[in-house]
């Protein structure tokens, strides 16, 4: 790779796995305790199952049915009982316009409750309750992202849904491993001060990354304060450009950002639409105060207060980091036959996704304000993460789309516990993008990306 130059497309090609293989995997990380201080990360699911216990199992139509009954299996051989319950996914728009319920359903108590919801915990939570009270469960299985639920049960994630990732090395990835390459880009960012976000899609944002004292978070690292205002000033102001959200694609769609807020939005067709009308109406509204996303208690064991820095709605909260060097688009995303086609991309090592809007610990107080509780998104694949610390040195956390600290002397030693490091902390996946790392012009990529997408999906089948 050139100094100029992207990295190479790199699509993942697996051997199909025997239906015995396919179950002892399940079962090995169903047995999988988390590590210590990791026990409430989503992204590190800790089922605990016991024997005489009940399990309600939640999946949607989209995930492989046999994955599903593995992870069943896999329950009652440690002496569960299990329910399974099939929730039909199909999406109710065409591919084309999936993206669009994202900014579309943000009114309250509309769509994208439904759609939020889907995306995250798969059924609402006050449902869930309902069951277990009714039905006497002792762990819920539900949802691949997102916050989990605060629920006085058990309740964690189903975070492969698909043989094609237990083909791969993913499923069985050491969570030492990961725990390690998490903190190191937890302590990069921390480190910086300062801080420049660029990608070839269009982003290139500056803002100063005050102590906000926010938590890590396995494979969603947060690259910006995300308690607005709490331990400093918000300057966050530049342009956030791409064409994908968690749902799908769209053309080329750039966010104006002043302070943190986002004042204008261009392009991004049906999504841009859609996007620019909630603007309109909500960007002059007063946001509630409510409780940082922090481990800091005040006395009596309440969070602190936080509120932003004047009206608007859409502030630019969340600048995730994804983490995991195996992650890769399922083929079924990429033909966007699921009902969230991007919720995978954004774990990917080296990938930013942003968030503008209300974040999950503030959606309580908008809710009895009467306000959209969810927020929309706007995805990079390539992007440069550069910081200044305070004594001058610069940091760069992602370059052109590499999480740099794959290549940390430290994380290499410990991944030669478990073989080659290179082949242990290489991507698995890199995506294809005309005019940016393969041949052809961005420009015709980025009028139709999901029609790009689809037709990329179609050439590279995931199992042989």
């Amino acid at each position: 790779m050139s100094k100029s130059a992207f990295p190479n497309p790199r699509y993942p090609r697996f051997r199909r796995v025997p239906a015995e293989e396919l179950l002892r995997k399940i079962e090995r990380l169903v047995a999988r305790e988390a590590l210590e201080g990791m026990r409430e990360q989503p992204h590190v699911p800790r089922y605990d199952v016991k024997a005489g216990e009940k399990v309600l199992l939640v999946a949607l139509t989209e995930f492989d049915s046999e994955v599903v009954k593995g992870y069943a299996d896999a329950m009652k051989a440690r002496g569960a009982s299990v329910d399974v319950l099939l929730l039909d996914s199909t999406p109710a728009v065409p591919p084309d316009l999936v993206a669009v319920e994202e900014a579309n359903g943000i009114e309250p108590l509309g769509e994208m409750e439904v759609v939020y919801t889907r995306m995250t915990n798969l059924m609402n939570p006050n449902t869930v309750s309902q069951l277990v009270q009714s039905e006497g469960y002792d762990l819920v299985v539900s949802g691949t992202a997102g916050p989990l639920p605060r629920v006085p049960y058990r309740w964690t994630r189903m975070e492969y849904i698909s043989q094609e990732e237990f083909a791969s090395p993913q499923a069985e990835f050491p969570q030492e491993l990961q725990t390690l390459i998490d903190r190191k880009v937890y302590e990069a960012v921390r480190s910086c001060e300062k801080v420049r976000i660029t990608d070839p899609e269009g982003t290139d944002i500056s803002l100063t990354n005050y102590d906000d004292k926010r938590p890590m978070a396995i494979a969603h690292e947060y690259g910006k304060p995300i308690n607005i205002g709490f331990g400093g000033v918000e300057d966050c102001t530049g342009v956030i450009a791409g064409t994908l959200n968690h749902l799908g694609a769209f053309p080329n769609c750039r966010a104006h950002l002043k302070d943190g807020l986002v004042v204008k939005v261009e392009g991004g067709g049906r999504y841009g639409e859609a996007w620019r009308e909630k603007i309109e109406k909500y960007n002059a509204v007063d946001f509630p105060e409510f409780p940082a996303r922090t481990a800091m208690k005040l006395p009596g064991g309440s969070a602190p207060k936080i509120r932003m820095p004047g009206p608007g709605f859409f502030w630019y909260w969340e600048c995730a980091i994804g983490t995991i060097p195996g992650v890769f688009r399922l083929r079924d995303e990429g033909l966007m036959k699921h009902s969230a086609n991007f919720l995978h991309d954004r774990k990917r090592a080296g990938y930013l996704h942003h968030g503008f809007g209300g974040s999950s610990n503030s959606a309580p107080a908008l809710k009895a304000a009467g306000l959209p509780w969810t927020h929309v998104h706007l995805h990079n694949m390539f992007p440069t993460y550069e910081g200044r610390t305070r004594d001058g040195a610069s940091v760069k956390v992602i370059d052109r789309g590499h999480l740099t600290a794959l290549d940390d002397p430290e994380v290499r030693m410990l991944a030669s516990k478990w073989g080659d490091p290179v082949g242990l902390l290489s991507e698995c996946w890199i995506p294809a993008v005309p005019g940016i790392n393969r041949e052809g012009r961005y420009e015709d990529y980025a009028e139709d990306p999901a029609g790009w997408i689809r037709r990329d999906a179609e050439a590279h089948p995931i199992l042989e």
